[in-house]
C-alpha cells in the first residue's frame, strides 16, 4: 500500500510538473514551436529559405573564393523575443570534382521570454551548422548537418538541456526572374533534466517548399510553405508528453545592397496546429503571427 501511494503522489507531482512546463517554462522546444518555427535554431535553418548561401549561389553560382560574414537576426513572436549574431566561414573544394563549396556557420542566440511565472532574458542554446553545396544541371543543392547545444538556463525556459543533432537537404533553381526551392530536415533530440524532471524529447521532422519572383535586380518576393512536426517526449516515470504539429505560410523577402550585403525578412502566418497526445493531452496552441529580419554581411 505505501508503494502504491508514493506512486500515485510521485505521479501527481510529473503531471503537474509536465503540465506547467509545457505551458510555461518546462518543455521549451514544444512551447518555442507554439509561438515560432523559426525560435528553433535548426528548425529555423529548414523552413526560412531566403537567407542562406544557396540564394547567393542560385543568382551567381557557386563562388569560387573563401569568404567570412557576420549578421544579427531578430524573430519576433507573441511571447518570445530572439536576438541572434550568425557567424560563418566557407570556401570552395573539390570533393567531387564540380562546382562545390563547404560553409561553416555558428549562431549565438539571445532569448527575451514572456511566461506566466515571470519574464526571462538570457543566452540561449547555441547552434552550428556545416553546410556542402555542390550545383548539379543549373541546381544548387544543399547537404547541411546541424548542431545545438545546452547553452542556455532549461530550467527557466531559454533553453531546452538538450544536445541535438540535425540533417538537411535543400535544393534551389532559378530560371530567369522564378526561382523554387525545398527543404527537408530532421532532427534527433537528445535527453535532458528539466527543473529535476528527466525528459527524453521527441524527434522532429520538418518539410518546406515554395517559389520566388525576381521584382527588380536585387530585389526577390516570395512565399514558402513550412510543415513540422515534434513527436512525443518521455517523461521520468513513464510519462509521455505532448508532441506538436504545424503548418505555416511564410511570405519573404530578400533585397542584395550590393555583392557583400543582404537584407532578408519573413513572415510566419500560422495555418494549423495540433497537439500530438501523450498521456497529458492538452488543447492545441493558439499562436500568432511571428516576424524574422536579417542582415548578413561578407567580408
Amino acid at each position: 500500500m505505501q508503494k502504491s501511494t508514493s506512486y500515485i503522489f510521485k505521479s501527481n507531482l510529473l503531471a503537474v510538473a509536465i503540465i506547467t512546463l509545457s505551458s510555461g517554462h518546462v518543455l521549451a522546444s514544444e512551447a518555442y514551436q507554439g509561438e515560432s518555427v523559426a525560435l528553433d535554431p535548426i528548425t529555423r535553418s529548414y523552413v526560412l529559405s531566403n537567407d542562406g548561401k544557396e540564394a547567393q549561389f542560385s543568382e551567381d553560382g557557386i563562388s569560387k573564393e573563401a569568404s567570412k560574414s557576420i549578421g544579427i537576426e531578430f524573430v519576433m513572436s507573441d511571447n518570445v523575443g530572439l536576438y541572434s549574431i550568425p557567424l560563418a566561414y566557407g570556401m570552395p573544394v573539390q570533393l567531387l570534382g564540380g562546382e562545390e563549396y563547404l560553409n561553416f556557420s555558428g549562431d549565438i542566440p539571445y532569448f527575451n521570454v514572456e511566461a506566466p511565472t515571470g519574464d526571462e532574458n538570457g543566452l540561449g542554446d547555441v547552434g552550428l551548422t556545416a553546410e556542402y553545396f555542390v550545383e548539379s544541371n543549373g541546381a544548387i543543392l544543399k547537404a547541411e548537418l546541424n548542431f545545438k547545444f545546452p547553452t542556455g538556463d532549461e530550467d527557466v525556459g531559454l533553453g531546452t538541456g538538450s544536445t541535438d543533432f540535425g540533417l538537411g537537404f535543400t535544393g534551389r533553381k532559378r530560371m530567369g526572374n522564378l526561382g523554387f526551392n525545398s527543404t527537408l530536415g530532421y532532427i534527433i533530440r537528445g535527453d535532458a533534466t528539466v527543473n529535476n524532471v528527466d525528459v527524453d524529447y521527441g524527434n522532429v521532422f520538418s518539410f518546406s517548399g515554395g517559389a520566388e519572383y525576381r521584382v527588380k535586380k536585387a530585389f526577390w518576393l516570395g512565399a514558402n510553405l513550412a510543415y513540422v512536426r515534434s513527436g512525443t517526449s518521455d517523461f521520468d516515470g513513464g510519462f509521455e508528453g505532448d508532441g506538436l504539429q504545424t503548418f505555416d505560410i511564410i511570405p519573404n523577402a530578400s533585397y542584395r545592397i550590393n555583392t557583400s550585403m543582404t537584407l532578408t525578412a519573413d513572415l510566419i502566418f500560422p495555418v494549423q496546429e495540433s497537439v500530438v497526445d501523450g498521456d497529458f493531452p492538452a488543447d492545441d496552441p493558439d499562436r500568432e503571427m511571428s516576424f524574422s529580419f536579417g542582415f548578413n554581411s561578407e567580408f
